[in-house]
């Protein structure tokens, strides 16, 4: 079972990740730094009514846009890695019926070569 976890490691487009990596981590950065910056707080009249101001409102929609796109270069990279892993379980599966074959190939030629004696 390790084998075929190194294997898929192996298979990966590590290149692709390595660099989508940085990018998702600036994201989520900028979001954070954006946030820490940003403190401002909706408002509460005495009536219990919430007022939003524009700016935050538009702050927090650039805030889920960025968050967006980093959860979808996550999702597709994640998509790619259980792609590669769904194509290595069908070759695991495919040898392991060769394996069977060629099992039941050798028996019987032991058991021929016995009989020929």
């Amino acid at each position: 079972m390790a084998i075929g976890w190194l294997t898929a490691l192996k298979l990966v487009p590590w290149g692709d990740v390595i660099e989508a990596t940085p990018q998702a981590v600036k994201a989520a950065r900028a979001l954070l730094q954006k946030r820490k910056e940003n403190q401002a707080e909706p408002t509460v009249d005495a009536s219990g009514e919430v007022h939003i101001s524009k700016a935050m409102l538009t702050q927090w929609r650039q805030e889920q846009v960025v968050a967006l796109e980093t959860i979808e270069r996550l999702a597709t990279t994640q998509m790619q890695l259980i792609a590669e892993i769904e194509r290595l379980r069908q070759r695991q599966r495919q040898t392991s019926w060769m394996v069977v074959v060629l099992a039941i190939a050798l028996v019987a030629l032991i058991a021929w070569l016995i009989g020929q004696r």
